[in-house]
């Protein structure tokens, strides 16, 4: 018995520490990216690595093309890498894309890479400098399936360390 509660013990006193293993690196996002080609990204994720190196976070990328014809639904659970050094932060993890266009609808297991840059400054900057977002998904045989690089239009994303 003494054991057992011996045991019980350490492990709620590891699960509180790990619990509150300081944040070092954080970003997050909501809005919608516009690039050169009139592609358009809704996006809303959110990353971060603790002191411990644990990595939390994931995210949902929708890509709409200028017509409308075709979208790729990109979804990550949860980021197995995570590094940030302001302005910018990069994560990578798992990815489903759900292609859909005039041909039909596509499913791929790859991973995604995810690079965002937190340019945006106050308003009263006389530069009118946008956050930016990458997006690059490689299939298992790390070919790219799918690339984007806009600016945020409405929303913005954040990244921090400490």
């Amino acid at each position: 018995m003494i054991r057992f509660q011996t045991l019980l013990v350490a492990s709620s006193l590891l699960a509180v520490s790990v619990a509150q293993s300081p944040v070092v690196g954080f970003s997050e996002g909501r809005g919608v990216a516009l690039n050169a080609n009139g592609g358009r990204v809704s996006f809303q994720y959110n990353g971060s690595k603790l002191q411990d190196g644990t990595v939390r976070g994931g995210g949902t990328f929708t890509f709409r093309s200028r017509s409308g014809s075709e979208t790729a639904a990109i979804t990550v659970r949860e980021w197995r890498v995570f590094g940030a050094n302001v302005p910018v932060a990069e994560m990578g993890g798992p990815a489903r894309v759900v292609f859909e266009s005039p041909q039909g609808r596509r499913v791929v297991e790859g991973k995604l890479s995810l690079r965002v840059a937190d340019l945006r400054t106050s308003p009263n900057d006389p530069v009118d400098r946008r956050d930016t977002i990458r997006l690059v998904v490689t299939n298992p045989e790390n070919n790219v399936v799918f690339r984007y690089e806009g600016a945020v239009r409405e929303g913005n994303l954040v990244v921090r360390t400490r």
